[in-house]
């Protein structure tokens, strides 16, 4: 998954209390947290244009897709944040690789 950052969240990573070292050795202390593995942080300019910033992490559904049955995209927000469901989705509460949001959960 590949992941833009905004300023504040780059400070977050990289600022005076850095959150990449704690989570750095939270992952090496712990190989069977369920935290996604951040494999990289990047930043790229394009000419005139500002730099971006952007992290890549391992896909966290793993590779047996038939065994999901909710994926959520969870932001802690109301604002925009439905997906809708068709009646089989609202009554058995599967919804495969269909990414729900907060106001779903």
């Amino acid at each position: 998954m590949i992941k833009t950052l905004k300023p504040t969240e780059f400070d977050i990573l990289f600022g005076s209390e850095p959150f990449l070292k704690d989570y750095v050795t939270h992952i090496q202390e712990n190989p069977s947290s369920l935290l996604s593995r951040i494999l990289g942080v990047f930043e790229v300019q394009v000419e005139e244009l500002p730099p971006m910033q952007f992290f890549i992490t391992e896909n966290m559904l793993g590779n047996d897709f038939t065994a999901i049955k909710r994926c959520y995209d969870l932001k802690g927000s109301t604002f925009e944040r439905n997906t809708d469901l068709d009646l089989l989705q609202e009554i058995t509460g599967e919804t495969g690789l269909k990414v729900l949001k907060d106001i779903n959960f």
